[in-house]
């Protein structure tokens, strides 16, 4: 079933960027091309420039650490990145929340930070505000 509203994401500009916030950005080439779909793209931040991301048993391991993470929902395999990646510089690892279903660094790799649009704060459906966690 459709959806009656469609939502708007709100951002604020962000010089720094840290793990847990959720980024809007423009899609790359290569997520165009391995996902399929284009324009602004909603992802969790789970590691930044100089982190290594892994993937063990559906979970995921940063810096050897694994992540808790609350909003993520089913289990999160590699992807076509591998079960090990090193964050560059200037770059982030995000994920979406819906593992399943979502098409995120696990496939196209880390994202540039200049592709970010902004951090996201709230959604705006209709006339409410859903602040975002």
């Amino acid at each position: 079933m459709p959806a009656e509203h469609q939502d708007d994401v709100l951002v604020r500009d962000e010089e720094h960027i840290e793990r847990q916030e959720i980024v809007a950005f423009r899609v790359g080439s290569k997520a165009r091309r391995m996902c399929g779909a284009g324009g602004l793209f909603v992802k969790r931040v789970v590691a930044t420039a100089g982190d290594k991301v892994s993937f063990r048993d559906g979970v995921v391991y940063v810096n050897g650490a694994r992540l808790h993470e609350r909003s993520a929902n089913g289990p999160t395999t590699p992807g076509e990145e591998g079960a090990e990646v090193h964050v560059p510089a200037n770059h982030i690892f995000v994920l979406g929340d819906n593992r399943a279903q979502s098409c995120d660094s696990r496939v196209w790799g880390p994202l540039a930070v200049r592709k970010v649009v902004g951090v996201a704060f709230a959604i705006q459906r209709g006339s409410r505000k859903i602040p975002l966690p």
